[in-house]
C-alpha cells in the first residue's frame, strides 16, 4: 500500500543506492518483496523446522465486505453467507533467500470440503500457502492466536567451500570428535561445522531483523478492534522498536537489492562507481 511507511521509505532508499552505485534501479518485477514463495524444498525445510505442516496451495476468493487482516472476521461472514466451517493454521510468507514467516490465520472450508482464503491480501495476491494445524480446533478463540514464526533461509554463497576447506584440515581424530559433538547436538557434521563458521553480512542483518520482528511481537497482544501494547510495555519502548525493526528490514533490503543490482551490471558490462556497505 502507498501508505505503508516502509515501502515510502524504500521508494527513497532506491533512489539513493541508485545514485549511489551509479547504476539504474531495479525493475519492479525484480524488486525485493515478501510475497507467497514458490513451493519447493525450502518452503519444506522451512515448515519442518517450525513446527507446521507442508503447505497446500489455497485460492484466494475474498468474501463480499471482506478487509485485509481481519480474518477470522471475514471467514465468519463467509460462513454466514454461503455457509462453511473455520479452519486454523499458518500462512507461509517470504522474501525469496532471506527469510520465511509463518502467520497464523483462517480460511473456509466450504460446503464442497475445499479450502479457501477469503480475506484478501495486501498484495492482490490470488493464491496462498497455507498449512492447516489440527491442534486449533474450530472452536479456537483466535484472540490467543500464537504469535508469527521466522527463520532466516539464506545462506551464504561461500558456506559450502567453508564447510569443505575447514573438514579438510580435520585429522581423523579431529573428525571423530566434532562428529561426536554434532551427534550430541542432533546434527548432522556438514551442519554442525556451518553453525561455528562466522555469519557473513547478510547474517548479521537478518538475524538482526527477525530478532527485532520477534521482540515487536512480544509487546502486542490481540484486542477487539486489533492490537494493543501488553501490560507493562510502554510506548515509548515500543515505538523505539518498531523504528528499529523498520531501519532493520530497509538495510536487508537495500543489501539484497544493492547486490541484485551490482550482479546485472557485472553480467551486462555495465560500469557502476559504488560498492556495497554491507557490514
Amino acid at each position: 500500500m502507498s501508505d505503508d511507511p516502509f515501502r515510502l521509505k524504500m521508494q527513497k532508499a532506491r533512489v539513493m543506492l541508485s545514485e549511489h552505485l551509479g547504476l539504474p534501479m531495479l525493475a519492479e518485477d525484480l524488486q525485493l518483496r515478501e510475497t507467497v514463495p514458490l513451493l519447493d524444498q525450502t518452503v519444506f525445510d522451512f515448515c519442518r523446522a517450525a513446527g507446521i505442516e507442508r503447505p497446500t496451495p489455497v485460492n484466494v476468493t475474498p468474501a463480499d465486505g471482506a478487509e485485509p487482516g481481519w480474518c477470522i472476521r471475514n471467514v465468519r461472514r463467509a460462513i454466514e453467507q454461503r455457509g462453511g466451517t473455520v479452519v486454523h493454521g499458518w500462512l507461509t510468507w517470504g522474501a525469496p533467500g532471506l527469510f520465511y514467516e509463518a502467520e497464523f490465520h483462517a480460511v473456509l472450508r466450504d460446503l464442497e470440503g475445499h479450502l479457501v482464503d477469503v480475506t484478501p491480501t495486501q498484495d492482490g495476491e490470488t493464491l496462498v500457502l497455507f498449512s492447516p494445524d489440527a491442534s486449533y480446533p474450530e472452536s479456537f478463540d483466535f484472540m490467543q492466536r500464537p504469535a508469527n514464526k521466522r527463520i532466516k533461509i539464506y545462506r551464504r554463497p561461500d558456506l559450502d567451500a567453508r564447510i569443505a576447506e575447514r573438514l579438510a584440515s580435520m585429522s581423523e581424530a579431529s573428525l571423530r570428535y566434532e562428529g561426536e559433538r554434532a551427534r550430541r547436538k542432533g546434527m548432522q557434521l556438514r551442519d554442525w561445522v556451518a553453525s561455528r563458521i562466522d555469519p557473513d553480512a547478510f547474517d548479521v542483518a537478518i538475524d538482526r531483523f527477525i530478532s527485532l520482528a520477534d521482540k515487536l511481537d512480544t509487546m502486542i497482544e490481540p484486542v477487539t478492534d486489533g492490537v494493543a501494547l501488553r501490560k507493562g510495555v510502554r510506548s515509548a519502548d515500543f515505538d523505539r522498536i518498531k523504528e528499529e525493526l523498520l531501519a532493520a528490514k530497509l538495510k536487508v533490503w537495500m543489501m539484497a537489492e544493492g547486490a541484485v543490482m551490482q550482479r546485472i551490471a557485472a553480467t551486462s558490462g555495465a560500469p557502476s562507481h559504488g560498492s556495497m556497505k554491507t557490514a
